[in-house]
């Protein structure tokens, strides 16, 4: 299913990754999820502001990154590739 979505979407696309990341977050594997979040948080185009707020809201309010939220590596994450979003949060 994924491949399917990643392939409608023209192939690399940073949700994909970012997808996968929350069904191993479920899945208790939190070192895949956060190997993944960080490949598909580095995809996700920044230059368009409101992507990464987009990204932040999703990844902050969607009840399968919960488990991450908690840990320090969570925030390193966003912080990093989602800057403006993260401020002030």
């Amino acid at each position: 299913m994924l491949a399917k979505s990643d392939t409608a979407c023209g192939g690399d696309y940073a949700y994909t990754s970012i997808q996968r990341a929350a069904l191993f977050a479920l899945e208790g594997k939190s070192d895949a999820a956060f190997k993944e979040l960080e490949t598909g948080l580095a995809k996700v185009d920044t230059l368009v502001p409101i992507k990464e707020f987009e990204v932040w809201t999703d990844l902050t309010l969607d009840p399968a990154f919960a488990t991450l939220r908690t840990d320090a590596r969570f925030t390193s994450l966003t912080t990093k590739y989602l800057p403006r979003a993260t401020k002030g949060s």
